[in-house]
């Protein structure tokens, strides 16, 4: 997994990591490495040393653009806001939403992308609230996402589905219709 941002409480990767550190103690067994790209909470830190899971959350500060990409080679699924509440929001529209579909990573959210139906079969969408999340849930939804599947033809398929919502020409087309209209 992988999230790469300016990290801030509505972020709510705390309940990936309370959620990891559940699964681990009920006798899970996958082998999950949560990859943190930005600033970094003092909280996210204490959590991870209190709960033991240095080997499974990695914490790699600001990076430049040419350092993100092998990073990014290693995430099968991209993490956006866990606790949007914090901030009231309802929808997400982050910046790192698209990065993840430019990507092809399906994503994990408790907050509706707006470029994505919220029954798209490459979204994650987790309960919103202060509750550590379900990480064997979201083990299966992984597992149904990937297994017997082809990674590459998933990537691709999230690509494609990314750019006919997101890219500058689609997204400024109704801008450029009512300058020219004028």
């Amino acid at each position: 997994m992988i999230s790469v941002s300016a990290t801030a409480p509505w972020h709510g990767y705390d309940r990936l990591i309370a959620g990891m550190h559940e699964y681990y103690q009920n006798g899970g067994k996958e082998n999950i490495v949560f990859h943190m790209v930005g600033n970094v909470m003092p909280e996210h830190r204490g959590m991870v040393e209190k709960y033991g899971l240095q080997e499974h959350v990695i914490f790699y500060g600001r990076l430049p653009a040419d350092e993100l990409g092998p990073i990014y080679q290693k995430a099968t699924l991209g993490i956006d806001i866990l606790a949007g509440h914090r901030r009231d929001s309802k929808i997400s529209s982050t910046l790192k939403s698209r990065e993840y579909g430019a990507y092809g990573l399906p994503i994990l959210t408790a907050c509706p992308v707006d470029y994505l139906p919220e029954d798209y079969k490459y979204l994650i969408l987790v309960p919103d609230g202060e509750d550590p999340l379900d990480v064997q849930s979201i083990v299966e939804a992984y597992h149904r996402i990937y297994d017997h599947q082809d990674c590459s033809i998933i990537a691709e398929e999230i690509r494609a589905f990314a750019e006919s919502r997101c890219d500058m020409s689609i997204t400024m087309k109704p801008v450029a219709d009512w300058l020219i209209g004028e």
